[in-house]
């Protein structure tokens, strides 16, 4: 069970559940047939990922890389907490677009269980890699690992994965940490990096109206009433727009320079596919129609999240997106959810992103990533490859994970992080 933050304990997900209305969740929709995890060299790095380890008092840890069609997986979401983020279809269709293998990383000990999805990506040609190696990212969102019923066995889990990675010659692994599910921050920093990226924004579903208004921006208010009194209004679940809302998204990444996010139509009827119920579309209409603006929301558990959105470029100005928040804050809490998470800045940055969602609420969360070099000499090697490569640009930062893959064009998802502060061994959030 996730550890709230302060400000969000109202937010009690149940395990097994998928969305507020109390209605146990089913396995994963499969996907359509064309969709295929594309066989690569690092596939072989997997082969009898089995491994039993005897630690303290001869008790065996049963530790494995398992796929997304393992019923192991399923059966471990439908009796703890978590998130769409940690559907194994989801992690397939990541892994997809990314050019990797779905997997993910189980294991059982002294009555705990552990689940860490994972993208096993294949290095680039251009490191000139030792057949086999590879590197693993946990998939795009909030996706962490899993831990059950307590974390009193985390650090044993984080051995264990550390030595069957490294034996399957996984030289590293970048994982996403999830703002409402905290894990033990010492146990992590024993054996990795802990980065703060900084803060994501959240709305409190349990504030009214009246509440959730004083929160938001003198600006912010005056251009949604002007929005309003103009003729733009805003729809939910409006499915003939999924459309117009792929194309507005593919623009809108276009324009923003985020190539590795230029998604087709059929990658947003995939997801719609793999998340049934839990996935909404908001859309923004014109005075004539059209679709100016629009979100990509999914509803699990209580707990909504702000996962993709769009803009039109010529409305730009306007910012009929301003719609959304209020409206979706509004849906959200006529549905009994608790939380509408909007998530932050690019990569957690304090940027114009970022700006903009502070806006509407003062709720923060604290969003963090997780470092780990499986294997320290290869990761060196790797890194000088890379460095030498690099030369003396010095266009992304020192602190990119992993090192070796800094000189590679559009790294997928792994965006360079500015705001970022390692953690100690005795972390001080800053406020």
């Amino acid at each position: 069970m996730p550890l709230w933050k302060t400000a969000s304990q109202c937010l009690e997900i149940q395990p097994g559940l998928s969305r507020s209305c109390g209605r146990r969740a089913k396995g994963p929709a499969r996907l359509p047939g064309p969709l295929r995890t594309p066989r690569r060299r690092c596939r072989r790095a997997l082969g009898g990922s089995v491994i039993a380890v005897r630690l303290d008092g001869g008790v065996a840890m049963h530790a494995e890389f398992i796929s997304p069609d393992d019923p192991r997986w399923q059966r471990y979401l439908e009796s703890n907490w978590h998130d769409f983020y940690h559907l194994p279809e989801y992690v397939k269709l990541c892994a997809y677009h990314e050019g990797g293998i779905p997997m993910a990383f189980y294991a059982q000990y002294r009555g705990a269980s552990f689940l860490a999805p994972l993208i096993i990506r294949p290095l680039p040609e251009s490191l000139n890699a030792s057949p086999g190696w590879c590197d693993c990212v946990s998939p795009y969102g909030y996706s962490t690992p899993l831990v059950a019923p307590t974390q009193e066995q985390l650090p044993a889990f984080i051995e264990a994965f550390s030595a069957l990675a490294k034996e399957r010659s996984i030289v590293s692994a970048f994982f996403r940490l999830h703002p409402f599910s905290e894990l033990n921050k010492g146990d992590l920093c024993r054996f990795g990096q802990l980065v703060h990226h900084g803060p994501t924004i959240y709305l409190d579903l349990s504030l009214t109206q009246d509440e959730f208004w004083k929160q938001v921006r003198r600006n912010h208010k005056q251009n949604y009433q002007r929005l309003v009194q103009d003729g733009f209004d805003v729809s939910v679940d409006d499915w003939a727009r999924l459309g117009e809302f792929a194309a507005l998204y593919r623009d809108t990444m276009l324009r923003v320079g985020a190539v590795t996010c230029l998604y087709s139509e059929q990658y947003f009827t995939d997801l719609k596919t793999i998340l049934g119920p839990a996935m909404h579309l908001c859309c923004v209409r014109s005075q004539t129609g059209s679709v100016v603006a629009g979100g990509i929301f999914v509803e699990m558990g209580g707990l909504v999240h702000y996962h993709l959105s769009a803009t039109a470029t010529e409305y730009l100005r306007l910012g009929p997106n301003k719609l959304i928040i209020p409206f979706m804050r509004a849906w959200s809490q006529e549905r009994l959810n608790r939380v509408l998470h909007l998530g932050g800045g690019v990569g957690g940055a304090y940027d114009s992103l970022f700006h903009f969602k502070a806006g509407f609420s003062d709720a923060r969360a604290d969003f963090y990533s997780y470092r780990l070099i499986v294997d320290q000499s290869k990761y060196e090697s790797l890194s000088r490859v890379a460095a030498t490569q690099a030369g003396g640009d010095h266009s992304i930062p020192a602190n990119f994970f992993p090192a070796y893959r800094r000189a590679v064009p559009h790294a997928p998802h792994l965006p360079p992080v500015p705001a970022a502060t390692a953690v100690t061994q005795e972390p001080e959030v800053e406020a």
